[in-house]
């Protein structure tokens, strides 16, 4: 169970975007935590003690209390570390990043899992071809709502909305590039503002760091979704 009650304690696994998010804004705040790897084909009894609903990630704090879901663990981190300046002090700016937040949850990441789920499904590329251009042209005009040169959601500092969606983003991006032979979305490649964010999200330190590597995405989406590709994965 938890070994050191001095510092915050997160619980999740190597291959979860999810947890990748929290990892990310843990990172960011430079905070130092605890990281106990659960086997969720496998959870341990004691996780329900932790937390009852025994999902990934969860984060426990120095008092004993535990939260879950990865957009509320990554916000309190943003706002547990305010010097990081991850979180705006503009009411508004707030707002806006948490909607594309979920915006991306929703729609775009959504989507992308739909895919995985029926890639050999007839007509199921099409589908996912119409439909993520269309989410993406909405998340560019977002972007350009906050900044019209970026890097980053609201601009020059990387911030809460940038780390709810840079896990995702590096994951879509890897497996067009190595499932669909290097496939690009119409809307990135026209909407110049959203190109180069995607380029900023991948780019970034923290979220390289604690990626669990481009090899290993792609052999778990073959087993996890029974994708194969030759030369690729088989």
């Amino acid at each position: 169970m938890r070994s050191d009650n001095s510092k915050l304690t997160l619980y999740g696994a190597v291959y979860c975007p999810y947890v990748h998010r929290a990892r990310v804004a843990l990172t960011e705040a430079n905070a130092d935590y605890n990281y106990i790897i659960i086997d969720t084909k496998n959870k341990p009894e004691w996780y329900k003690e932790v937390y009852p609903e025994t999902k990934i990630p969860a984060l426990t704090d120095e008092s004993g209390i535990t939260v879950g879901e990865s957009i509320v663990v990554a916000e309190y981190v943003c706002e547990r570390f305010v010097e990081k300046n991850l979180v705006s002090q503009d009411v508004m700016k707030r707002a806006s990043s948490r909607f594309a937040a979920n915006f991306y949850n929703e729609k775009i990441s959504g989507d992308y899992h739909k895919f995985l789920y029926n890639f050999t499904a007839k007509g199921a590329f099409e589908t996912y071809e119409n439909d993520l251009n269309t989410h993406l042209y909405r998340l560019n005009r977002l972007l350009l709502e906050q900044s019209s040169t970026g890097p980053y959601f609201l601009g020059e500092q990387f911030s809460f909305a940038d780390i709810t969606m840079a896990p995702f983003v590096i994951r879509m991006l890897i497996f067009n590039n190595r499932f669909l032979d290097g496939y690009e979305f119409e809307s990135v490649k026209k909407s110049p503002r959203l190109f180069n964010y995607f380029k900023a999200l991948v780019d970034r330190s923290s979220v390289q760091t604690t990626f669990f590597g481009e090899e290993a995405y792609i052999a778990m989406v073959g087993t996890r979704f029974n994708i194969w590709k030759k030369g690729v994965n088989e």
